[in-house]
């Protein structure tokens, strides 16, 4: 069977039938939609890693557009598909331009630093890092996946890593404990972003405490002043000194 798709691929007869699959994968890799007949094939940690396949795919629907227009095989419906697929990504970046307000930065009306204060929530917390934390300053960054503006030394994980600060509390038995491993990593402070821990535990399931225990062990350190001294707060950016 395969065989026989691959020769029949070769002269070119099912190239209308390659390109409807390509354009179906591309728009599930769009929108992270990855059900077949209503049963879910992928969960959206799974599906990113699929991403990359769009690079290949973009020049394979390429490949077989224009050797379909050469052969004079696309039919309406395959110009339809192909049609949709363009103006959802053109609506896609068309919608960027006003949510975001990006002409008034391309025109001069705004600077760089109002526009990254008003569309990055955490970047009030980034310039205070930046400003007031001294240079020798290590910041564990529980929830933040958006470091490009921090210019300090940092320790992260993405959402699709294991959790640092879950896997030091799993294995901790007090706060005193959770203390001190950190410290051995070097960490002078803690950068704790109460939106993205909730947003990245709802989509990725990145915050999977041992138990509730150790949920609740973690939230005792935060609150306990003798390890952790709040030292900025802002839209629901916490940055903690640790003692």
């Amino acid at each position: 069977m395969a065989a026989y798709l691959l020769m029949r691929f070769a002269k070119g007869k099912i190239y209308p039938l390659f390109l409807i699959a390509g354009l179906g994968i591309a728009l599930a890799l769009n929108h992270q939609r990855f059900y077949l007949f209503g049963l879910r094939l992928l969960n959206f940690r799974e599906g990113m890693f699929l991403i990359p396949l769009s690079l290949g795919l973009s020049v394979l629907i390429v490949f077989l557009t224009i050797n379909c227009v050469k052969r004079k095989s696309l039919s309406a419906l395959i110009v339809a598909g192909l049609t949709l697929v363009m103006l959802i990504n053109l609506s896609t970046v068309a919608a960027m331009i006003p949510e975001y307000g990006l002409l008034r930065v391309a025109l001069g009306r705004e600077s760089r630093e109002e526009f990254l204060s008003r569309t990055l929530y955490a970047y009030t917390a980034f310039r205070f890092v930046n400003e007031q934390l001294p240079p020798s300053a290590k910041i564990l960054l529980i929830g933040e996946n958006e470091e490009y503006y921090l210019d300090r030394n940092f320790v992260a994980n993405s959402p699709l890593d294991d959790n640092i600060i879950v896997g030091i509390v799993d294995s901790s038995r007090s706060s005193e404990e959770i203390r001190n491993r950190l410290k051995e990593m070097g960490i002078t402070h803690i950068f704790y972003n109460v939106s993205e821990v909730k947003r990245v535990n709802l989509t990725y399931g990145s915050f999977n405490w041992a138990n509730k225990e150790a949920r609740e062990r973690f939230f005792r350190f935060l609150s306990d002043k003798k390890y952790l001294r709040l030292i900025f707060f802002s839209k629901g950016v916490f940055i903690y000194k640790l003692l």
